[in-house]
């Protein structure tokens, strides 16, 4: 299953419902591969994501890290993966706006 497309200079991770310990393997491969194509840009769509634990979060916070912080964009953020990025303080670190949910 591929987590991550190449748009242009842009990787758009497709975060899946459950973004966990389980996948955090297959979207950091993809995102290599994706590295090896010219993306220096990275987006993480939260769009179908309802759960997420503390390693994929680590796992983002790395890829915040790799990227300049300016070609890093979380979008779609809602729930309970807001409250649990809010919860890190990462929603100030990447500017995510409150849901309107």
């Amino acid at each position: 299953m591929s987590f991550v497309n190449v748009s242009g200079d842009t990787a758009v991770i497709r975060v899946p419902e459950r973004f966990n310990l389980v996948n955090t393997s297959l979207i950091k491969s993809e995102l290599e591969d994706a590295y090896k194509k010219g993306a220096i840009k990275v987006t993480a769509d939260f769009r179908d994501t309802l759960f997420i634990d503390s390693s994929a979060i680590r796992d983002l916070v790395m890829v915040y890290n790799r990227v300049k912080p300016e070609n890093f964009q979380a979008i779609n953020v809602m729930g309970d993966v807001y409250k649990a990025l809010y919860a890190a303080k990462l929603d100030e670190v990447w500017n995510l706006p409150e849901p309107t949910e």
